[in-house]
């Protein structure tokens, strides 16, 4: 919609400020379009004549009188929100809606909700950054930033907002080192002190680096003797893509633990999804009353939650090692993840090609390199591979 007329607006002096006035064109949330009255603090008056304060007042009004101007949505963030969720967050994997629809919930909507998206300025922004230091970790604040930034993408590409608030926008650093690395020794001690398949799980995990939902995504048929290939991933008991492109991907395995799993493959029972690790069967077993009970909470034969796995088999080791309460006097977190950045750590003091890593942990800075070269297993692959096989003990660690 173009504008109506142009404006010069009106410049007062009020006080030891030059104050503007002019009127814009704001679209209702019903479609329809209203002319309202703006105002705003142009300059102090100490530094700033009158004629000064009238072309900054002129560079304001540049964009109402641009050929081009287009009136902003006067609707409320709450109601902008639930339109994004409707038809912009269904676009996404299940895992990032899951995140994106806590955030809005819990920190977003209550900030927000009633405020017109043309009021969030850098200002506003910036003073609710500030508030929530020291009540939420940095890198929480960070995630939450992220996800309003990523909606107001959508705002601006629907023509509801013209402003970026997040241009200048200080943001709490990051800590560095915040997520605990598993050492060498206690992967190992975590390997002896796994029972059954879960000795296996483990060993994939930190000779691989693997994301945890990678594998518990891991499908029977993308196993070879040197080999495993990435396609799919699962979240919360749900099989779905890979983070990005760049996790598409093939890599190389010991020998000892090609043998191990191709073992394991051909004694497991065959399931539905075709994926190498899922939950157990239900059994039965009599209480003290002499009755029956379900042990297991889900069905057999069902994608993995990987939540559920660091509650219920990981912790309670972790537990007995000493490992949690050491990392949680150092103020880290430790979670299954830590087998991969162990993994990540190690393959650099190897001095690994990063070529190599990146293929390996499938980062996404690494999509365009491996958009060059085929699922073929190079020299360097295989190397790493051996040595993490050799490292983590193997043979010893063998499913029996």
């Amino acid at each position: 919609m173009a504008r109506r007329r142009f404006q010069r607006g009106q410049l007062t002096r009020e006080a030891d400020r030059w104050v503007g006035r002019w009127r814009e064109d704001v679209e209702m949330p019903d479609g329809t379009i209203r002319r309202v009255r703006r105002w705003d603090v142009i300059a102090p008056v100490k530094g700033c004549t009158k004629p000064m304060a009238e072309r900054l007042l002129a560079e304001r009004l540049a964009k109402v009188n641009s050929a081009d101007y287009r009136p902003e949505w006067a609707g409320s963030f709450r109601l902008f929100a639930e339109k994004w969720q409707r038809t912009v967050m269904v676009q996404h994997k299940p895992s990032t809606q899951s995140s994106e629809r806590s955030v809005i919930r819990v920190h977003l909507d209550p900030a927000w909700g009633e405020w017109r998206l043309g009021d969030m300025t850098t200002e506003a922004l910036q003073g609710w950054v500030s508030r929530m230091q020291g009540r939420l970790e940095p890198k929480t604040i960070r995630n939450l930033v992220r996800t309003l930034q990523s909606m107001w993408t959508t705002a601006q590409a629907w023509g509801y907002v013209r402003h970026d608030p997040f241009e200048r926008l200080v943001l709490p650093a990051a800590p560095k080192g915040e997520t605990y690395r598993f050492s060498v020794e206690e992967a190992i001690a975590i390997i002896a002190r796994a029972e059954g398949r879960w000795k296996l799980f483990f060993r994939i995990l930190a000779e691989t680096g693997m994301r945890p939902g990678e594998l518990a995504g891991l499908l029977r048929a993308n196993c070879r003797p040197r080999s495993i290939s990435v396609t799919q991933s699962v979240w919360a008991r749900r099989v779905q893509t890979p983070k990005s492109k760049a996790a598409v991907r093939t890599f190389a395995i010991s020998e000892q633990l090609g043998r191990d799993l191709e073992a394991f493959i051909e004694a497991a029972e065959p399931n539905e999804h075709g994926l190498v690790f899922v939950t157990d069967k239900w059994r039965a077993q009599a209480n003290q009353h002499g009755e029956k009970m379900r042990l297991n909470q889900h069905e057999g034969g069902k994608p993995l939650s990987m939540d559920t796995f660091r509650q219920r088999v990981l912790n309670p080791i972790l537990d007995e090692l000493g490992i949690r309460a050491r990392v949680k006097r150092l103020g880290l977190r430790c979670g299954n993840y830590a087998f991969r950045h162990l993994n990540a750590t190690q393959m650099d003091e190897w001095g690994t090609p990063l070529k190599t890593r990146q293929k390996r942990l499938g980062h996404s800075d690494a999509a365009v390199t491996l958009e060059h070269y085929t699922h073929a297993l190079d020299a360097d692959d295989l190397r790493v591979a051996d040595l993490f096989g050799a490292l983590l003990g193997a043979k010893d660690a063998a499913i029996q």
